[in-house]
């Protein structure tokens, strides 16, 4: 679609509104709506396609080796001209410059990260480990899931889900799949043997448990 504005022909994207001057860039633009890839690499055992020809052009770089764009201030080279760009930001400008100290960076979140770990008030630094709370509420909710303890044998971990797969090694049951033999203790991996084994989606894994005679099953 063309809409006209003054001194101005905008085209629009017929998949949704993304407008542009650059009829060259709409086209490339709708091939991410489509999927269409109509360039591809003709390296011999190379699957790589791309919906820009300079894509695939660059990418060739990366089978013959090839690092033809070098940059002025030093000797570091690159197979791709964007990998280039990014390293020419170090050179030629620090814009992010730290409010609190004389820390400048080339990159926002460089600098986000620094104050972070620099800046943060002490009272948001967990004592137990190097985490760093955003806020009172999420240092109280850090201390809480680092008081998991295990009663079995005193393990302790602040991350839930590693926790729960702790305790799975305290189990006195294996789960155990009666068209393949495959044992597991643990009751999510069962569920993803079932599902992608044997494509079996809807199951009672309770008809699956059998008593425990090793260890050394998952």
């Amino acid at each position: 679609m063309t809409t006209k504005l003054p001194g101005k022909v905008m085209e629009t994207c017929k998949y949704c509104d993304y407008p542009t001057q650059n009829k060259g860039l709409l086209k490339v633009h709708e091939k991410t709506h489509t999927g269409e890839k109509e360039f591809r690499c003709d390296w011999k055992g190379c699957n790589y396609r791309s919906n820009q020809k300079y894509c695939v052009k660059q990418h060739k770089f990366t089978h013959t080796k090839e690092k033809p764009f070098s940059c002025e201030h030093c000797n570091y080279t690159s197979a791709l001209k964007v990998y280039m760009k990014i390293h020419v930001q170090k050179h030629i400008s620090k814009p992010y410059i730290c409010d609190k100290c004389n820390f400048e960076t080339s990159y926002c979140n460089s600098l986000k990260r620094h104050k972070r770990y620099k800046h943060t008030d002490p009272a948001l630094k967990c004592k137990l480990c190097k985490y760093v709370a955003s806020g009172e509420a999420d240092l109280r909710i850090h201390a809480c899931n680092k008081s998991l303890c295990c009663g079995v044998c005193g393990y302790k971990n602040h991350i839930k889900l590693n926790f729960t797969r702790h305790q799975e090694v305290h189990n006195t049951v294996f789960y155990s799949c009666s068209l393949c033999g495959k044992k597991s203790k643990s009751k999510p991996y069962f569920t993803k043997h079932m599902k992608d084994k044997h494509k079996i989606q809807k199951f009672n894994i309770e008809e699956y448990v059998t008593p425990a005679t090793t260890s050394s099953d998952k």
